[in-house]
């Protein structure tokens, strides 16, 4: 069982980004629209709660080309990397590594401003004081309006980055540095990202945590993956609860050992719910969005010019799909429904629109499958290459610059390229000033 489980470790490392990907995609979009069609489906939709999607996009033979397209151009990512390996092989020994001074001040800089934001937008007050999931919701929407762009962006990207980096440093070092900046960071970061009284950001955290036990861990890495993937759909239902106020928390407040019951009682009653939920989150807009080319206004007609980042705001498929699923939606700010980049890309330019965002979805994770050949022995590099799985959950669930541009986007690559310039340039300033000296 051993030598099975240790030769099958590499074979998943070495499509590890595309095969986050197709789980997440599989799992969280076409798994629900299957079941749609299934004899189960009546009751997948009594156990979420929700209203039955009309049925003519799912019986459509085009709809099923059209969910299943990422696995056609799947290779494209392989091919990607096995052409790009041995340039990222050659390279990867000259690039520096952080050294712990420079991590433990960008690190604490990091903090301090996202402690100093969430104190200023009273984030642990509105955390507490909803009494209902609307109530709660709308807070969240005020409390990430007051944050802004920055300090989210430096919560779910940087420190990520920053995170999954110690915890690639922590075995190939001696002595306990790495191993407490890796405890230390992740626990900061979970305290911060329950704060936003969202459930995916800390789930997905928690979850690319074991990702990186797996792929960095010397000793039983398949349990390391196991347990902590547990421990993320566990703060998934616990935090469902709290989000959505499924349980008394405001009459208990100032007993936290009755408010872990509580929440603790409401989750054993409301888990199949939350698990259909989960399954459900996702899967219901696909239809939706294979229908809008037919169902809206010449206006916002697909193009393939739509498919460039500034589009008007009112034809954003994400807004539209949500207006139809969700007519009578009660909070304050509208909300969102958004679909895989192949869905999305339909949704706003049609068959083309769908192949070239799944082409270039397949491309930018081909790229982080060439570090593959570089993980072993060089953090920086393995970091980044778990960082691809953390971006690919992402493609699967967004429009193209979802994973590259928003919140939780590839910033950190931008905190890589800064290192590396300033690194490179006072490398080559102290070359520069031996060599006058020597003259």
């Amino acid at each position: 069982m051993n030598a099975f489980l240790s030769g099958l470790r590499p074979l998943i490392l070495r499509g590890l980004p595309v095969y986050v990907f197709l789980s997440a995609y599989l799992g969280l979009t076409v798994l629900g629209n299957v079941i749609y069609v299934s004899p189960l489906g009546d009751e997948f939709w009594r156990v979420a709660g929700a209203d039955p999607l009309p049925m003519k996009a799912v019986s459509d033979i085009s709809f099923w080309l059209l969910l299943f397209l990422p696995l056609m151009v799947c290779p494209i990512s392989f091919w990607i990397g096995k052409l790009m390996a041995p340039i990222v092989k050659a390279t990867a020994p000259h690039i520096p590594e952080i050294p712990r001074s420079v991590y433990v001040v960008v690190t604490t800089l990091l903090f301090l401003y996202v402690a100093i934001r969430l104190g200023q937008t009273h984030a642990v007050s509105q955390f507490l004081s909803a009494t209902n999931d609307i109530e709660a919701v709308n807070k969240r929407f005020q409390l990430l309006q007051e944050l802004g762009f920055l300090p989210q962006m430096v919560m779910k990207s940087l420190l990520v980055f920053l995170a999954v980096y110690a915890w690639a440093r922590s075995p190939a070092e001696r002595g306990y540095f790495w191993l407490i900046a890796a405890l230390t960071t992740t626990i900061a970061l979970a305290i911060c990202l329950i704060l936003l009284n969202m459930k995916w950001p800390l789930v997905l955290f928690i979850i690319l945590i074991g990702v990186s036990a797996f792929a960095f861990s010397r000793e039983r890495p398949f349990a390391n993956l196991i347990i902590v993937t547990c421990i993320g759909a566990v703060a998934y239902l616990l935090l469902s609860v709290a989000v959505l106020r499924m349980s008394p928390i405001d009459s208990v407040r100032s007993r936290p050992l009755d408010v872990a019951r509580s929440v603790g009682a409401a989750t054993l009653e409301h888990y199949p719910r939350l698990l259909a939920v989960a399954i459900n989150r996702m899967a219901i807009a696909a239809p939706y969005y294979y229908d809008m080319p037919a169902s809206i206004s010449n206006e916002c007609a697909p193009r393939l010019g739509r498919l460039w980042i500034e589009r008007k705001l009112e034809c954003e498929p994400t807004l539209l799909v949500y207006a139809k699923i969700f007519p009578d939606d009660h909070y304050v700010e509208p909300g969102t429904s958004p679909a895989a980049a192949n869905l999305y890309g339909y949704a706003l330019a049609g068959w083309s629109g769908a192949i070239i965002c799944s082409v270039a979805v397949m491309i930018v994770l081909g790229f982080f499958l060439a570090l593959l050949p570089a993980i072993h022995g060089h953090p920086l590099a393995a970091a980044t290459f778990v960082m691809g799985a953390y971006a690919a959950y992402f493609f699967s669930q967004l429009p193209l610059e979802g994973a590259l541009v928003y919140d939780h986007g590839m910033w950190w690559l931008l905190l890589i390229a800064a290192y590396l310039a300033i690194s490179g340039t006072l490398r080559l300033t102290c070359r520069t000033r031996q060599r006058f000296q020597a003259r």
